[in-house]
């Protein structure tokens, strides 16, 4: 019995062994190593960028000292103090009509709101006072604040030719408001009753911007003095005798 088992498994181990012809290798990792020399050829042949850059260096400081003006502009006008022409509509300095002398010499300019028989209230530039009639030594009227312009007799120069006249000179304000469209009128008189021609010119004065956005620059401030100029041509059918001159002007609030 023993014997047949020993055949039986001689003869499976036979014909497995013959049956399996496919040989098994097994490898040992082998590590790749890259001379240098190779190495070196792989990044110089990458220096050039993958993503060529479109702008310079000079370009990006430029854009950035741009930036940085417009910053620090944007943070100017954020404390700048501004007023547009409605509040300045809405900011008005009392109307003066009355000057008040009082006993200590003090010297008060407003306007009578109310009176009774012991008290003024009075309507000045810093508010509501009530001034003590007692104390009060006398109470003047004021002139209304109004332009008063006045030719500068040392500077008016008037040339008459052939056939032109030529003018230049200035004026002054005099008065205590501003005067606004300033403009100087010549009227040229062949005889007595006469009247030939007219021209005019605007002042050259102080610039003012007005509400409706209109800029003029032919306008005067009390105190200032502005020039004007102009030459009138005629021919020689008018026979000019003289002429005279006149300021007009317009006051906006």
């Amino acid at each position: 019995m023993k014997i047949k088992l020993y055949i039986s498994f001689l003869i499976c181990f036979i014909i497995i062994g013959c049956g399996n012809k496919d040989e098994v290798v097994i490898q040992d990792e082998v590590e790749t190593i890259i001379p240098e020399t190779n190495i070196e050829k792989f990044y110089h042949s990458h220096d050039n960028e993958f993503y060529p850059l479109k702008q310079t260096m000079e370009d990006l400081q430029y854009q950035v000292n741009n930036l940085k003006a417009r910053v620090e502009e944007y943070e100017l006008t954020l404390h700048a103090p501004t007023l547009n022409s409605e509040l300045l509509k809405l900011i008005k300095a009392p109307q003066v009509e009355h000057e008040f002398i009082l006993d200590n010499g003090t010297i008060i300019q407003g306007k009578i709101i109310n009176e009774t028989a012991d008290q003024v209230l009075v309507q000045t530039r810093i508010g509501q006072l009530k001034l003590d009639k007692a104390y009060i030594m006398s109470i003047e009227n004021i002139d209304p604040l109004v332009p008063h312009l006045t030719f500068s007799k040392q500077n008016i120069k008037e040339k008459k030719g052939k056939n032109s006249l030529v003018v230049s000179g200035k004026i002054i304000n005099e008065g205590g408001r501003r005067a606004d469209f300033v403009r100087i009128i010549y009227k040229l008189w062949e005889t007595d009753t006469k009247f030939l021609f007219s021209d005019s010119v605007f002042v050259s004065g102080n610039s003012v911007v007005y509400s409706n956005g209109i800029i003029s620059d032919a306008c005067l401030e009390p105190g200032a003095i502005g020039s004007f100029s102009m030459s009138m041509d005629f021919n020689d059918s008018i026979k000019v005798s003289y002429w005279t001159k006149d300021i007009k002007f317009d006051f906006v609030e």
